[in-house]
């Protein structure tokens, strides 16, 4: 049982976190990288790693795709004939950035949050013997980051100078539009509408039309919504065709004609232009190694504060934007 309020010190709760921290860093580090098992049962918010590829890296890493035309003609001859241009190679670069958490806690702030954790060790809701505080407070703050991260993945554009998740890296919308900008012909922009309550199930279908039957049908496509395009896909949906008891309005798996799954991303709202991808052709970069990553506390006796710092490596990449389509309006 943890002592009362009144008996402990920030130093004994500085040096617990700190000894917790030490004892288990390699193991928080890492944890990080679970951000990819946030899904929502019952619900479009899939676990990011279900269409993500988790790539482990140090450094920097070159992503390549074959992408292969077609490869057939017609034999019986003698003579090596190679087409042109049928294989070809698309590599792109990634590399992780260095990213850091640095909190400071003041003294009521810490006895504020000891006194939560022992409210829940009187009604029984935590074991102190099995779910210590230290483990308390840790987790609680590596459960924001993962949060923002995963954000960060999305609609982050690299600022050193941006003190928030916004400034880490460029994240995938940073590269889809750049890429419309910069590199049109690699990537496929789809004419919609914008979408609505009363249209969004047939601007939907444009965006499905415009696959290649090898990704429209092949259980490798996903599309990207924000909710609120979610939402319209639903109610246009209920109001024409009602809920299909195997794929209820409320829940809707797939875009109907297809069996491209339909996933919620909060980072996507801003950029309200859905996305279609393959599985896989976006890139979550984390380190490995973990030679210079670190958690750790620092008590300040003078303030009767408590700081907590951390450093790690990150950053996102696409394989192939010729594997995205993105509506052009929304």
């Amino acid at each position: 049982m943890p002592p009362a309020t009144d008996a402990i010190s920030m130093a004994d709760i500085s040096t617990d976190l700190q000894n917790y921290s030490l004892d288990h860093q390699e193991h928080l580090i890492r944890s990080i990288s679970s951000i990819g098992f946030g899904a929502v049962a019952g619900s479009p918010i899939a676990a990011l790693d279900s269409y993500v590829n988790f790539l482990p890296t140090s450094g920097e890493v070159v992503l390549t795709d074959l992408l292969v035309g077609d490869p057939l003609q017609p034999g019986g001859k003698d003579s090596f004939d190679p087409k042109n241009n049928v294989v070809k190679y698309k590599t792109r670069k990634a590399s992780v950035r260095p990213i850091k958490v640095d909190l400071k806690f003041a003294h009521t702030k810490i006895l504020a949050m000891y006194n939560t954790y022992l409210g829940r060790v009187k009604t029984q809701k935590i074991d102190p013997e099995t779910y210590p505080y230290e483990q308390y407070v840790i987790e609680k703050i590596l459960e924001s980051v993962k949060k923002h991260m995963r954000l960060g993945m999305w609609k982050a554009v690299e600022n050193a100078s941006d003190p928030s998740f916004l400034g880490l890296f460029n994240g995938w919308i940073k590269q889809i539009t750049d890429t419309i900008l910069n590199d049109p012909t690699h990537i496929n922009v789809v004419d919609i509408n914008p979408l609505t309550g009363t249209n969004a199930v047939a601007e939907l279908e444009k965006m499905v039309k415009a696959l290649p039957e090898e990704v429209r049908y092949s259980g490798e496509g996903v599309m990207i919504l924000s909710t609120a395009h979610m939402d319209a896909y639903n109610a246009d949906y209920r109001t024409k065709f009602g809920a299909l008891p195997y794929n209820t309005a409320f829940n809707k798996s797939f875009v109907d004609g297809s069996n491209i799954e339909m996933i919620v991303e909060q980072g996507v709202a801003s950029f309200n232009r859905p996305i279609i991808t393959t599985r896989e052709n976006l890139v979550y970069l984390y380190d490995d190694e973990n030679k210079q990553a670190n958690i750790d506390f620092d008590y300040q006796k003078r303030d009767r504060s408590l700081a907590y710092l951390m450093d790690f490596f990150s950053g996102c990449g696409i394989c192939a934007t010729e594997q995205i389509w993105v509506a052009d309006a929304a």
